[in-house]
């Protein structure tokens, strides 16, 4: 049974996330540390509600004290980030869109019901993992290069 003092880490088969799982385990600050990926039991989709909602549901009785999301993409094997308008693709887009908009939506709505909760402080961090997109070079930026 999961105690009353519980970090939990989504996100935590990445590297980000399983960092951030492998700090919190460490930092003895925690009764419990829960990870949820898609390796975990319950297997987590963040773009699947039934699997948000039962991740949610299988904390019970336990009272989050924080919530770390560390879901995020940018790319994958399959589709590179866009150097041009040219190589947008539309499918791609409504993954990461799915990733990195719907998804976290979704925690908000079957995690939240903690937040303030029994004396509990609001702690929600969200740990959105995102990458620079490469500077797509023109001659107006070859005279004005981006901030580093």
């Amino acid at each position: 049974m999961i105690g009353e003092s519980v970090a939990v880490v989504i996100g935590a088969g990445g590297g980000i996330g399983a960092a951030l799982f492998d700090a919190l385990r460490a930092s003895g600050g925690y009764r419990d540390v829960v990870a949820f990926s898609r390796a975990s039991t319950p297997r987590f989709d963040i773009t699947d509600e039934a699997s948000v909602r039962d991740a949610a549901a299988s904390l019970a009785p336990a009272v989050p004290l924080l919530v770390i999301d560390a879901t995020g993409f940018l790319h994958d094997a399959a589709h590179r980030p866009e150097k041009s308008w040219r190589e947008l693709d539309p499918a791609q887009m409504a993954r990461a869109f799915a990733l990195n908009a719907i998804g976290p939506a979704l925690l908000m709505k079957h995690f939240q019901r903690w937040l303030g909760k029994f004396g509990q402080p609001d702690e929600w961090i969200s740990c959105l993992t995102a990458a620079k997109v490469p500077w797509i070079r023109s001659e107006h930026d070859e005279a004005n290069p981006p901030d580093a």
